[in-house]
């Protein structure tokens, strides 16, 4: 008899570990998933984490035409069909809801900007691709692509003193970027 009770006894332990076991689990289960209800993000943002930063490169309008269109040339090759040429002429070229609509699809962004060739216009440029960055969900890899203020060479067709006629038009130091060249030619 006491062989049998033995076995019974051994076999109603096992049975209670493994109720205990799965309550145990069933338990951790339920609190992660209390604690991810609380924290009102959805799984896919948070997943989201694991994936690459997107990019935004800046080609600024002060860079000459021809180098300009050698740079957005070879930067369409390199990211192949994964980029958003953006050219906005209002704050600086830059526009959070925009940009935030080209990532949410997964591309990068080519964005033609007003750096600023004055010191309250670069710095009034740099706070503003600041907001722009730290608004921006995930926050996004920045390049900014400058142009020599004493640029000189481009297509003469097609620009004006290194700079292209539609960009001197949108830059707010698009006349003195005219002036400067001039000076120094002068000099």
């Amino acid at each position: 008899m006491k062989a049998g009770n033995a076995r019974i006894h051994k076999t109603r332990s096992y049975i209670i570990d493994e109720v205990t076991d799965d309550a145990i689990q069933g338990e951790v289960l339920a609190q992660e998933e209390n604690q991810r209800i609380n924290l009102f993000v959805p799984s896919e943002i948070l997943n989201y984490a694991k994936a690459l930063k997107p990019i935004i490169t800046c080609v600024g309008r002060d860079v000459s035409s021809l180098a300009k269109e050698k740079i957005m040339q070879q930067l369409e090759l390199d990211f192949q069909d994964n980029l958003v040429r953006m050219n906005l002429s209002n704050n600086f070229g830059l526009d959070v809801e925009k940009f935030q609509a080209a990532l949410d699809t997964g591309q990068s962004i080519l964005a033609e900007v007003d750096v600023g060739m004055s010191l309250a216009n670069r710095r009034l440029f740099l706070h503003v691709i600041s907001i722009v960055k730290k608004t921006i969900f995930p926050e996004p890899i920045c390049f900014v692509i400058v142009g020599d203020m004493m640029n000189e060479s481009g297509r003469p067709a097609k620009s004006c003193l290194g700079v292209a006629e539609d960009d001197l038009s949108i830059m707010r130091d698009g006349d003195m970027k005219k002036w400067l060249v001039i000076y120094l030619s002068c000099v």
